[in-house]
């Protein structure tokens, strides 16, 4: 198994958890999930970018080095930190999740396509 699929296995947990609180509206852990969840996804864009991920919240200057990311990664980024508990930031991550899985699969292909 590679690290892609490791992180985003990970994610689909913790995904389905904060699914099941937000349904029930019970916030016992979703702070703690969300940050974890967060966290999965900055390994994922830093490492598919080839760069090491930093210990902590990485700036706009960070973002700005990055060659794929999501369009308006920064502005989406702080807004979940600004609304870590909130239900709208973990659907601006599941569709943060979404759009950059499809783009590391892009970069997949695209590197096997220059072999």
């Amino acid at each position: 198994m590679d690290k892609a699929s490791i992180l985003l296995a990970e994610w689909k947990r913790e995904q389905d958890f904060l699914t099941n609180q937000f349904k029930v509206r019970n916030m016992n852990g979703v702070k703690a999930s969300m940050t974890n969840a967060l966290h999965l996804f900055f390994e994922f864009l830093f490492w598919t970018n080839e760069r090491e991920v930093p210990n902590f919240i990485p700036t706009k200057q960070d973002f700005s080095t990055l060659h794929i990311k999501p369009i308006n990664l920064t502005e989406r980024i702080f807004f979940i930190l600004s609304k870590l508990e909130h239900y709208h930031s973990f659907i601006q991550l599941s569709q943060l999740f979404d759009e950059f899985t499809k783009q590391y699969y892009k970069k997949i292909l695209m590197d096997k396509q220059k072999k």
